[in-house]
């Protein structure tokens, strides 16, 4: 006769029982909340990614870790333009005429949950022809507010920081 009681042992403290064939909530919940990433990494799509353009550049833009914030979901803009958003785990790319451009964060209205957002200092890169430039986001929970931060990275550093993650999803309205 089958039983679906659990039983602990003794010494060891483990729980014996059927295996759970489905997440619990709990999980199902911390990984909406998280919004986790999935599908195919950096390092299996760069091959594949399109060659850049003659006289573009390349710029990378990733979110590593978990953040202090759970649920806000930076937008970088380049330009003065959303280009995409970053969750835990991804990151987007942008090619662009070789020359000077900005990097930023789309400053969300309403962030009742989190409070305000802060401004973030933009990044200002120079591109050159066939350059890739890398930079990370970070979010900081701050007393009633949300900052993100940006940081230009190593090319070396840059690239393989995001051999583990995977394409942002595009920018939301």
């Amino acid at each position: 006769m089958q039983s679906n009681a659990r039983s602990h042992g003794a010494a060891t403290g483990i729980e014996v029982g059927p295996p759970r064939t489905r997440p619990s909530a709990l999980c199902l919940a911390l990984a909406l909340v998280a919004g986790c990433a999935s599908g195919p990494t950096y390092e299996q799509l760069s091959g594949s990614l399109p060659a850049i353009p003659p006289g573009q550049g390349r710029i990378f833009l990733f979110l590593t870790g978990a953040t202090e914030v759970p649920g806000f979901f930076p937008q970088p803009t380049l330009d003065g333009a959303k280009i995409g958003e970053l969750r835990t785990g991804t990151y987007l790319y942008a090619d662009r005429p070789a020359g000077r451009h900005v990097v930023g964060i789309y400053v969300k209205e309403g962030n009742a949950a989190f409070g305000s957002q802060g401004a973030t200092d933009p990044v200002d890169v120079l591109l050159a022809p066939g350059e890739r430039v890398y930079i990370e986001a970070d979010t900081l929970s701050l007393v009633g507010m949300v900052k993100v931060t940006l940081r230009p990275v190593p090319p070396d550093e840059g690239a393989s920081t995001m051999l583990p993650l995977h394409p942002a999803p595009p920018a939301s309205p």
